[in-house]
């Protein structure tokens, strides 16, 4: 309350104006589906030969996998049933607005909770989530694999250039 200032929106204004006026039900499935793979790819096991036990390495990442699994299936579950919701009239667009709501939810929640993580990283992610959230045009579904983005995999390298990118003062 302290740097109270009325005319600047605070971060829970920002992120849901973002998230309400500017993301489609396809917006929310992509991003729901980064989040996923963004979280599956955190469990990726960098060069086996590495590791003495790989065995258990391996069975840890199933058991990971699994569990990611399940914490994403009915989220992706309900964004793909609105996604395959057929609309034909204004009150099915209205129905559809409606029910999209709690995963829109989902997503202001999931971008509030890495924006206020702490980390050794806490600034830089700040600004990658600023960048998302002030610019319209920037593809908001990128965010979790941009924020979760690592340099050990080497499916990230691209997307690492993004986070650094955009971490930069």
């Amino acid at each position: 309350m302290r740097f109270f200032k009325k005319t600047e929106k605070t971060l829970i204004r920002r992120v849901s104006d973002r998230v309400n006026n500017s993301m489609s039900v396809y917006d929310c499935y992509s991003f729901i589906r980064g989040a996923y793979k963004a979280e599956l790819d955190l469990h990726f096991i960098p060069g086996d030969h590495e590791w003495k036990d790989t065995e258990a390495r391996h069975e840890k990442k199933e058991r990971d996998d699994e569990y990611t699994k399940s914490y994403y299936q009915p989220i992706l579950d309900y964004s793909q049933e609105l996604v395959d919701r057929e609309i034909n009239s204004t009150e099915a667009r209205e129905k559809l607005e409606r029910d999209m709501q709690p995963m829109k939810d989902e997503i202001i929640s999931y971008i509030v909770k890495e924006y206020t993580f702490e980390s050794t990283e806490m600034y830089d992610t700040q600004r990658v989530i600023d960048k998302y959230v002030d610019n319209s045009k920037m593809n908001i579904t990128m965010l979790p694999e941009v924020v979760w983005s690592t340099t050990w995999h080497p499916n990230h390298k691209e997307v690492k250039k993004l986070y650094n990118k955009y971490s930069q003062h």
